[in-house]
């Protein structure tokens, strides 16, 4: 994530919040928001995003559902 990766940890929080406002089973949004409130010095937060992001990884399907749309057409 290109703000995360300019230090503009406000910016990029901001975004991951809507990222898992709109998808809240997107695990790499939630680690990434673990990242983002590590480094803003918010480390209770970033465990239980960081937890959030475990326990959805652990269920994520190996590949998207859509990529197998096609082998059913």
């Amino acid at each position: 994530m290109l703000y995360l990766q300019e230090g503009s940890y406000r910016l990029a929080e901001k975004t991951l919040l809507d990222a898992v406002k709109t998808d809240p089973l997107d695990h790499q949004s939630w680690s990434a928001l673990g990242e983002v409130c590590s480094s803003l010095g918010e480390l209770e937060r970033s465990s239980e995003c960081l937890i959030t992001a475990l326990d959805l990884q652990s269920t994520a399907p190996v590949l998207p559902f859509a990529t197998l749309l096609p082998c059913f057409s």
